[in-house]
């Protein structure tokens, strides 16, 4: 209703001034918070700027149909297949490397079968493979152990280590006879070689289960021979035992 001139003004009760605070004060917030909305998206709320945003998505849409991807393709496509993924299959690279690997060893092959057009002689000829004869080519061996060998020094009254080898006991198939020989470690020069013949007397020594005792005419270092009394120890007492029976029947086979 409006106010004529000479009329009395209508005094405002509180309720009244209150309510216009209020409807200030919501068309105050609704403008911040429009210009933060238009600060957020960067447009602004006039229509204008509204038709660009809408141009701008026509673009877009016209863009993406001439590169060929259509509104319900892009719908189809879930989040994780729009995510970049490194694609690596350890059997394809085992199987290249093998590959690789192959060629490698197909060219090497190659290279050695190339043969050098150059020869080279030797500045000193070679001397002729010489075939070492030991006598005990045409016997048969009946005991092959190795053993060390010791020796009794009668002037010194001491026993003394002789070599350490292989015991051979050897027979003859001719004669049947039997003789021990004996050859040192890498060096293989003689440390024993004598004949089992009548009347040898073998025991075993007193206080050990590897070492045997005999008396024996040895030619190893004396083409006349020479008188010896020989301690042979063997690893275990069983090898002991097999040697001392051998060395038993040489001496009936002589008689």
């Amino acid at each position: 209703m409006a106010t004529k001139i000479g009329d009395a003004v209508p005094k405002c009760s509180s309720y009244d001034v209150q309510k216009e605070d209020k409807e200030i004060d919501n068309g105050c917030a609704t403008e911040v918070q429009q210009a933060r909305e238009c600060c957020d998206t960067g447009y602004s709320t006039n229509s204008e700027a509204k038709e660009n945003a809408c141009c701008s998505e026509r673009e877009i849409e016209a863009e993406l149909k001439a590169l060929g991807l259509k509104d319900d393709e892009k719908a189809e496509k879930s989040p994780d297949e729009n995510k970049f993924v490194f694609h690596y299959d350890p059997k394809t690279a085992f199987n290249a490397a093998e590959e690789n690997k192959e060629n490698e060893e197909e060219s090497d092959a190659d290279e050695e079968e190339e043969e050098s057009p150059c020869t080279v002689q030797p500045v000193c000829p070679l001397p002729e493979l010489i075939k070492v004869v030991t006598g005990e080519e045409d016997e048969e061996v009946l005991f092959q152990e190795r053993c060390k060998l010791y020796r009794f020094d009668r002037e010194s009254r001491e026993v003394q280590e002789r070599g350490l080898g292989e015991m051979k006991v050897l027979k003859n198939p001719k004669s049947g006879r039997m003789r021990c020989v004996m050859r040192r470690e890498q060096i293989l020069n003689l440390c024993a070689n004598f004949p089992i013949v009548a009347q040898m007397e073998i025991k075993a020594k007193a206080g050990t289960d590897e070492t045997a005792l005999f008396f024996c005419q040895d030619f190893s270092e004396c083409d006349d021979g020479e008188g010896q009394t020989f301690y042979t120890r063997f690893r275990t007492g069983s090898t002991r035992e097999r040697f001392i029976n051998l060395f038993r029947e040489g001496v009936a086979a002589f008689q």
